[in-house]
């Protein structure tokens, strides 16, 4: 128990009908010989001052979180990575597949095109759309983008504070971890690195996801209350379809939590029960897009990530303040930690246990890469992904030892309060000073120079709907040359048009097709044409004078556009071929035409002398059907997973539509049939307890004693 005032001599533990525990929230102070000796006036005041403490750490932790971001405040996008491939995404999901209540749909701006949220959840596009549509419709999709990234982040001491409650620190110790949360920046994912320096905004929204249901699930098993099984399946649903490797990171953290909780016989069968409850929940309101993910995940394409150094070589970069922490911070985490250790020799058991999870998640997820599993590729990703987490749940004791110093001050001074304000004081001069994360880090997005935007409107007069244009990578030169990080999908989102060149491999079919761009300047002109001319690449914008003098001497490629230091070139097809904007390439000679380009529907015209297999410059999926003069007919999967038809002599009208199939419709009638029983539930609920008050209970642990 926690509180400004003097902690109570002795406590009890509740149980329920199941025999198990509630935890110590419903708590009698009792003197030696059983007597009750706290009246209930005094015990609501002890229950509003530790109420009061909690919401003070909360309400400044979120405070100091969104100041932290005020260097990204400002009219342009903010800085990262990855944000200009989002806001590309977000273009097209916001406008053509939210705004008009579609789950899902085909995404032709990358690569080759995907499905946009088959492997990549809606989450970010959602809560765009929430925000623009709070506002009217005033937010840009830029704007609502900054003021989702900007909300997630403040919104992540709050539930880091609910998730600590539940791991067993006092509402003190949670007030301070929600602002302690802050020392944490993990380039990999969670904190002002990932967010402002890499773009991985979609695992910073889903961090508060991951938070609220860590929290919810670890009262599951001692506390008996629906409300857990309801947030757990809910939350847990909400981090799949926004960042489901934060989920798997989730699972390997509950899998460890559960060694303890299984070693004190608290994981019972009325717990596993409940448990698995919470994960059908979970599986029922998340099925429209996790019985897709499922039967779909044949469809994955490469995975991009980072490798994994040792164990000893990332324990090394923590210390040193290369990675997770500033230089410093490392050491007065492992302080706390001794301190955690000290608390459990005086059986304050679980106090050892949520000093070790961090520790046992790092060494863990090491080994998991070291020894990849065959699920998903995702175990390569454990180590760097959930490392943010790991740094987050290792300052909790951190946050506990200080909230035991503000109760030993409270003591000397006898003013509980202000000794909570110096506490929290404390904690803010920690994640404001030279231990806490680089304070220069958000940023806006940097100007481009002003040739990018002349060349990006020259995109869109020289590259025809539906085709695309292949963006040469010459990094870090074409940075310096271009004034922004990634060109090829500035100029993707400045142009309105598709591009090869891309973002989110793993959506990707195609899994050859996405490199092309690279043989720019590295292969022979007429074979990188042949390959482009292929791919539906109609024009090719080029960074280095060395790229451009290539090319310029091929008769494969033609200058269009020139302002130093970028050229726009056309790919010329070869002799007997069509023009690379009809997407359609074949082995003998043809004409073909792109009369009708949307992006889940192409209208193509073709003639040929003979009966031919035709390729059309569209990664394959199942969802894609096509008909040939209104006659259904087969769509093969070619090389490199492209669409492949069979065209026969003469001249015909090729449709090609991209349609939902059997596995989205069972996985939305299970969100339905699983939303309709919540209703239900909740009515029904609702009804008996009119007359019948819910018993009040508790659900966290004591896991450092009084706080």
């Amino acid at each position: 128990m926690d509180g400004m005032d003097a902690p109570p001599r002795h406590t009890t533990l509740v149980r329920d009908g199941d025999d198990a525990p509630l935890l110590v929230g419903e708590q009698r102070d009792t003197d030696s010989s059983g007597a009750f000796t706290r009246t209930a006036e005094k015990k609501r005041r002890w229950d509003s001052a530790r109420s009061n403490a909690l919401l003070a750490g909360v309400v400044v932790g979120c405070i100091v979180a969104v100041w932290q971001t005020r260097g990204a405040w400002g009219p342009r996008a903010p800085a990262g990575e990855d944000v200009m491939a989002n806001l590309v995404r977000l273009d097209f999901a916001v406008p053509h597949l939210v705004e008009h209540v579609h789950l899902d749909g085909w995404f032709p701006r990358f690569y080759l095109g995907y499905q946009e949220f088959l492997f990549n959840g809606p989450g970010v596009a959602w809560c765009v759309a929430f925000a623009r549509f709070l506002t009217f419709g005033a937010l840009s999709i830029t704007g609502a983008f900054k003021v989702v990234t900007i909300a997630a982040f403040g919104a992540l001491p709050a539930a880091v504070a609910f998730a600590a409650r539940g791991l067993g620190l006092g509402r003190r110790a949670a007030g301070l971890a929600a602002i302690l949360c802050l020392l944490v920046s993990n380039v990999f994912g969670v904190g002002l690195q990932a967010t402002y320096i890499v773009g991985l905004v979609a695992q910073q929204i889903g961090a508060v996801f991951f938070f609220l249901a860590l929290g919810a699930v670890v009262r599951i098993p001692v506390d008996a209350r629906a409300r857990w099984i309801l947030l757990a399946g809910v939350a847990g649903a909400a981090l799949a379809v926004t960042h489901v490797l934060s989920l798997l990171v989730l699972g390997l953290v509950l899998l460890l939590c559960a060694v303890p909780l299984a070693a004190r016989r608290e994981l019972g069968w009325p717990a596993l029960r409940r448990l698995a409850l919470a994960v059908a929940v979970g599986v029922g309101v998340g099925g429209w897009w996790i019985i897709p993910f499922v039967a779909h995940n044949d469809l994955q394409g490469n995975v991009a990530t980072w490798g994994t150094p040792p164990l000893f070589d990332r324990v090394d970069d923590i210390f040193s303040g290369h990675i997770l922490f500033r230089a410093g911070t490392a050491m007065i985490v492992v302080a706390a930690w001794g301190w955690s250790v000290w608390r459990a020799s005086q059986r304050r058991r679980l106090a050892l246990t949520v000093a070790l999870l961090p520790a046992a998640y790092v060494a863990v997820a090491h080994v998991l890469a070291t020894n990849q599993l065959p699920t998903f590729d995702t175990s390569l990703q454990f180590a760097n992904r959930g490392l943010g987490y790991a740094g987050i749940l290792a300052v909790l004791p951190l946050a506990a030892l200080l909230a035991a110093a503000t109760r030993l001050l409270a003591r000397v001074t006898a003013r509980g309060a202000l000794a909570y304000a110096v506490g929290i004081a404390a904690a803010v001069g920690l994640v404001l000073s030279g231990l806490g994360p680089d304070q220069s880090v958000p940023k806006e997005f940097a100007n481009a120079i002003p040739e990018m935007s002349v060349a990006a409107r020259a995109l869109r007069q020289l590259v025809p709907a539906g085709a695309r244009f292949a963006t040469e990578r010459d990094y870090p030169g074409d940075i310096q040359r271009t004034g922004v990080v990634h060109p090829e999908t500035w100029l993707a989102r400045a142009s309105g048009r598709n591009s090869l060149n891309g973002w989110n491999l793993e959506s990707s079919t195609a899994k050859a097709a996405p490199f092309a761009p690279d043989d720019l300047g590295r292969k022979p002109a007429p074979e990188v044409a042949d390959e482009l001319a292929r791919l539906g690449v109609t024009d090719v914008v080029t960074t280095s004078d060395a790229t451009a003098a290539q090319l310029a001497a091929s008769p494969r490629f033609r200058e269009r556009w020139h302002e130093e230091p970028l050229r726009i070139f056309d790919v010329l097809p070869a002799t007997g071929q069509s023009s690379p904007s009809s997407l359609v390439w074949a082995a003998t000679p043809i004409a073909a035409h792109l009369d009708h380009a949307q992006a889940q529907r192409l209208v193509i015209t073709t003639q040929a002398n003979q009966a031919t297999s035709v390729s059309v410059a569209v990664a394959w999926s199942p969802k894609w059907h096509a008909s040939i003069d209104g006659r259904e007919t087969t769509v093969q999967r070619g090389f490199d997973s492209i669409i492949e038809l069979r065209v026969p002599r003469g001249g015909h009208r090729i449709e090609l539509e991209f349609r939902s199939d059997g596995w989205d419709w069972l996985g939305r009638s299970l969100t339905v049939i699983t939303l309709l029983a919540i209703a239900g539930w909740l009515m029904r609920r609702r009804r008996r307890r009119v007359n019948v008050p819910e018993t009040p209970q508790s659900g966290e642990f004591a896991a450092y004693g009084p706080q």
